[in-house]
């Protein structure tokens, strides 16, 4: 009877690489799956910092964008106004709305005088009636009318949230005059350097309101 010999090193060799390549085709598996796992958090992530990007952009500082856009109020007075030695409204009562992220209100008054010769004053009050005190009282305008002469007011108030009355107020003497008066209000969301403050606004002592307003000091 004749044995047939069976090549047992051949067989073990094709055994053991075929082992191999398993081995190394799992390894390889493994790492494309951790690969892919990788991939998919990082997407992932980046959806979601792509919209919470975008539901920032529609807030500035918990506020709608709206908020922050500016606001003006104008009024003006065409006819001749008299100005005497007493304080005197040239443009009524101007309203403006100022939102909870506006801060201040810039304040531009214009108007131009003549007759009589003499001295006179310009300033804005803001929730007060024309009277002799007050921020835009301490921060006048002065001219005379020897010649006619245009006068500006120009100034920025910090305000309150709400609705503020401002007006554009006169004084000056007996034959002094005003004609085109303007009233113009604007709002300001933040100061120089992003804040809630500006420089300190100017006053003038007491003395100098009553003894002589319209003359300079």
């Amino acid at each position: 009877m004749r044995t047939t010999r069976v090549p047992w090193l051949p067989l073990m060799l094709a055994l053991v690489i075929a082992f191999a390549g398993t081995v190394v085709l799992f390894g390889k598996t493994s790492a494309q799956a951790s690969v892919a796992a990788g991939d998919v958090a990082l997407h992932q992530a980046a959806k979601k910092q792509i919209v919470n990007l975008a539901k920032n952009s529609k807030k500035l500082g918990g506020l709608p964008p709206s908020a922050y856009l500016d606001r003006v109020a104008f009024k003006s007075a065409a006819g001749i106004t008299a100005v005497p030695a007493a304080a005197t409204e040239l443009v009524g009562g101007t309203n403006i709305t100022v939102p909870g992220a506006i801060k201040f209100v810039r304040v531009t008054g214009n108007s131009t005088f003549f007759g009589g010769a003499a001295n006179y004053i310009l300033w804005f009050e803001v929730d007060d009636n024309c009277d002799l005190d007050g921020v835009g009282f301490d921060n006048r305008s002065f001219g005379n009318t020897t010649q006619q002469q245009n006068s500006t007011i120009d100034f920025v108030v910090p305000v309150a949230p709400g609705v503020h009355t401002f007006r554009l107020c006169g004084l000056g003497a007996a034959g002094v005059n005003t004609i085109s008066k303007t009233l113009v209000l604007e709002t300001i969301a933040k100061g120089p350097t992003g804040g809630n403050t500006l420089a300190k606004l100017a006053t003038r002592p007491a003395p100098d309101q009553d003894s002589n307003p319209v003359t300079p000091r």
